[in-house]
This record gives structure tokens, sequence and C-alpha cells, in this order.
């Protein structure tokens, strides 16, 4: 893919590619997921960094889950934040 966020933060991995199919086909919704996280990640982040790269996937992949259970989300989080335990700057950042 030739988006500068991802040249960037993946520059030392060997990048494999081959062409299935052609045109439209049953890898649409494929396609539609990839282009759904080059939003996520420009409009959230605005790139992204090697550090931190699979902590931004996990929360894609997090809201992508949840799409749908927009009604529910305050208790959810809610409850979510009551169960966790809090985390200092060196943990947060790792």
């Amino acid at each position: 893919d030739a988006l500068q966020s991802f040249q960037t933060a993946l520059k030392d991995f060997e990048h494999h590619f081959e062409v299935f199919e052609k045109g439209d086909g049953d890898l649409r919704w494929v396609h539609t997921l990839i282009s759904n996280v080059k939003s996520f990640v420009l409009g959230t982040y605005h790139g992204l960094g090697k550090k931190h790269l699979q902590a931004y996937f996990d929360e894609f992949a997090f809201r992508f889950h949840r799409r749908f259970w927009q009604d529910q989300l305050f208790s959810r989080l809610a409850c979510a934040v009551m169960d966790s335990h809090i985390l200092g700057y060196v943990d947060l950042t790792r």
C-alpha cells in the first residue's frame, strides 16, 4: 500500500504481494476493511508509529467488533473502567 504512514511504520518489513483476482469479487470486504483502517489511522492518529503499531490495530479491532453496539456504549465503558486498574506513565508508554 502506498499510504505514507504504512511505509514509515513498516519500512524494515519485507513486503510481498500477489494479485489474487482482478476486479470486484469475494475480497471486496477485505478492501473495505483496509479502507476503514486507513481512515481510522489518518482520522484518529494522523499516522502510525512502529512502537505502538499493535496497539493501534488492537484499538481498531475493538471498535470494529463493537460498531453495532452503540446503544450499549456508555454502560459497557463504565463497566470496563470499574474493572480496570490504574496505569502509570511507564506502563502506558511501553
